[in-house]
């Protein structure tokens, strides 16, 4: 019995205290990995934007902050990141107003790949390793929202479990040593990241019509987009960024996307731009693929958004 008892005392000694140690140790290095774009938007604290622009990896790559700023004259943030879902943008916007930042204006990139079902369109749309260290806070239920419910519980109870879930994201040897920030990176684009490769042998592909169904969910969790924005005084406008103009007829969801797009802005009273028939699009040269232009086509792109956000921003 005492033998018993001994080893139950033992266990928490040296299996779970040492677990629980470790977890506090990663809650705190985790967030300074801010060569992880969604880790780096979490990281900015008690800023002021005149605007921002949020969506996927079409916002992250196609929109050049630093054209718009010194075209415009304004200070703004690409709030983008590659493969995000509307529930993850969400999430992302939510704990950055908590943070203290402050936005005039919220330019809310909106196509079809938001709009049908996120594990279709991207192969991580809510990115849970990053936001791994706000399980349990107020991001618990969107969190929770995403993932498997047994997974979660795990995630939220059991000491360490969530960071060795991910221990190829975040191995012990660079929690030890300091994780890569890349901080200046993003710093200095205010968040951006241009695409510099142009590979026009992709434009060489057989196109087949695409259908894709409407979800509901991912539109429901936009339309949260708009209403988070707005709720904190936000003023919202929608854009849908460049696409292949061969390309866009290919896709059949395209033109309910798009008229689907008109109604919400009609009805909610917030400006629209549709980009894809813009004459950017007609110039292949433009393009890193069918729905990204590369370096030289962004830096065009953000120069026509400029002139659109300086009729409405101040």
């Amino acid at each position: 019995m005492k033998k018993l008892i001994l080893r139950l005392l033992i266990f928490p000694a040296v299996f779970i205290i040492p677990m629980i140690l470790l977890h506090r140790w990663y809650e705190q290095k985790v967030p300074l990995k801010t060569s992880d774009k969604a880790l780096w938007i979490l990281a900015q604290k008690n800023q002021t934007y005149d605007y921002a622009v949020i969506g996927s990896s079409r916002v992250l790559n196609l929109v050049d902050i630093r054209t718009i700023n010194e075209k415009n004259k304004q200070h703004g943030i690409n709030l983008g990141i590659s493969g995000a879902a509307y529930a993850q943008n969400l999430l992302s916007l939510r704990e950055f107003l908590k943070n203290g930042n402050k936005i005039g204006t919220l330019l809310i990139q909106a196509d079809l790949w938001g709009f049908i079902d996120p594990e279709k369109a991207y192969s991580d749309p809510y990115a849970i390793h990053s936001y791994l260290h706000l399980i349990g806070t107020d991001a618990d239920s969107l969190l929770a929202a995403h993932s498997p419910v047994l997974k979660h519980q795990f995630r939220k109870y059991v000491p360490f479990f969530k960071y060795s879930e991910y221990g190829s994201i975040y191995p012990m040897y660079e929690a030890w040593r300091g994780f890569p920030t890349d901080a200046q990176k993003f710093d200095k684009t205010f968040g951006s990241e241009l695409l510099k490769e142009s590979l026009p042998e992709k434009f060489k592909q057989k196109l087949n019509p695409q259908k894709r169904t409407f979800d509901t969910d991912a539109f429901y969790n936009f339309e949260m987009l708009v209403r988070e924005a707005q709720k904190s005084g936000i003023r919202v406008v929608l854009f849908t960024s460049p696409q292949d103009l061969i390309f866009q007829p290919t896709e059949l969801l395209n033109k309910p996307v798009s008229d689907t797009l008109v109604q919400f802005s009609t009805r909610h009273n917030i400006p629209y731009y549709d980009f894809q028939k813009h004459p950017i699009c007609a110039d292949r040269s433009n393009f890193r693929d069918f729905t990204h232009l590369n370096e030289n086509g962004a830096l065009k792109f953000s120069a026509i958004l400029a002139d659109s956000l300086k009729m409405i921003v101040p």
